[in-house]
């Protein structure tokens, strides 16, 4: 099957009333020492994390879609295709913002201080340890609070009830103060939103990677295919290079199309 150009899909896409970009010119990303761009390739040269300069504004009845061809030298070498959700100051956002742990949503019982290591609520049924968990404070009971940067605790030690309520018991302390009737709620951390796909690069074979996100995942959900709740910011990136520092990985044929 033959190749369509990045020219050709950019006419193609102008007469659907689509926008194309074109990824491979070195004005749509942030310079970094070891990644080149010639006669419409990047070249990336050992371990690389690429960002786009453009922030998107996301349209959640829009379909962003990437396309590109990779081949490599000195491989196997991993790549990701991935969108960074951001905050209101174009600031990257952690996975563990927005996902949370389901039915963690619960009422504090009593005052805790800074640098306490436990704390009461009035619900810890579903409360469990988790290596990549922490803990937020100031949720709404709607979700209007995620993505929420208001980790005050990392993972759990123990949830045990004590008569009508629960003694949540952390395994390092509190980073600020935490108030009574407010909410706090489980979350996890997580990668970025690998929408175009997670692969090896092997020796001496061409893979295409394509991948789509559109609409908005529910509350907590984290979904490659789907905007995290409430985001309103992306970028694109590619994570190039990342288990193989020593790998070369050439990109052609790259675009995104928005539609």
């Amino acid at each position: 099957m033959k190749k369509l150009s990045v020219s050709t899909l950019i006419l193609a896409a102008f007469c659907c009333c689509a926008e194309v970009i074109d990824l491979t010119k070195e004005a749509f990303w942030q310079p970094l020492d070891n990644v080149l761009f010639f006669e419409n390739t990047i070249t990336s040269n050992g371990r690389a994390f690429l960002k786009s300069k453009n922030v998107f504004d996301i349209d959640p009845a829009k379909k962003y879609t990437i396309k590109l061809s990779v081949k490599g030298k000195n491989v196997p070498a991993q790549i990701y295709v991935a969108f960074l959700p951001l905050g209101k100051y174009n600031e990257d956002l952690a996975t563990s913002t927005f996902y949370c742990m389901r039915n963690t949503l619960t009422q504090v019982a009593a005052d805790a201080k800074k640098g306490d290591t436990k704390i009461m609520v009035r619900y810890g049924n579903h409360w469990k340890s988790r290596p990549s968990s922490c803990v937020v404070k100031n949720a709404k009971v709607d979700d209007s609070d995620i993505p929420n940067k208001n980790i005050v605790a990392g993972d759990i030690v123990s949830a045990v009830k004590k008569g009508n309520l629960w003694e949540i018991t952390f395994k390092a302390p509190l980073r600020s103060d935490v108030k009574a009737g407010s909410f706090i709620r489980q979350h996890l951390s997580g990668g970025y939103l690998y929408f175009g796909g997670r692969k090896m690069v092997t020796p001496n074979k061409e893979i295409v990677m394509q991948g789509t996100i559109a609409g908005y995942a529910k509350p907590g959900e984290y979904r490659f295919n789907k905007w995290p709740h409430n985001v309103k910011k992306a970028r694109l990136a590619l994570l190039l290079d990342w288990t193989n520092k020593n790998a070369t990985i050439d990109i052609k044929d790259a675009v995104l199309t928005i539609e």
